[in-house]
């Protein structure tokens, strides 16, 4: 019996404070999201940066947590501490380089790369850019065959 209270309290606690899941590495991250068939995002941030402790409630709300978790496997880059060098280096093997924080980065399983956007304090915002990540005709990755085209 307590095994099962306890089961339904974590089950209810869950459900009423969804947020975003984080991978602890982000060979993880691929690797899930291959399993699962889902893509990846990437919030690279500074938790000193005002605007990112603005942004990060709207992470941690049932809303977006339930969006993200849904679409995505997540994983954050910190740059208020030193950035792994396998971070570094999928940075770079990426040619993505920030002057500034925060980012939403988001890529296909196989670490092709979709979308990116500037970090904003606004759930809508924040879902709003899962939805861009995952449309060919909203992507970064296809702007500029978009303008071509006219």
């Amino acid at each position: 019996m307590k095994k099962i209270i306890t089961l339904l309290f974590l089950s209810v606690s869950f459900c009423l404070f969804a947020q975003i899941n984080f991978e602890n590495s982000l060979e993880n991250a691929f690797k899930k999201a291959k399993q699962q068939n889902k893509a990846v995002f990437i919030e690279y941030y500074n938790e000193t940066c005002s605007v990112c402790k603005k942004v990060q409630p709207f992470l941690d709300s049932k809303n977006v947590g339930n969006v993200y978790n849904t679409l995505f496997i997540s994983y954050k880059i910190n740059t208020n501490q030193e950035i792994s060098e396998s971070d570094q280096d999928f940075l770079k093997k990426h040619k993505l380089f920030f002057k500034d924080v925060p980012n939403f980065i988001y890529f296909d399983a196989n670490e092709n790369f979709l979308h990116y956007t500037q970090g904003k304090a606004d759930a809508d915002y924040i879902n709003t850019a899962a939805g861009e990540a995952l449309n060919p005709a909203k992507q970064t990755r296809t702007l500029a065959s978009r303008i071509q085209k006219g």
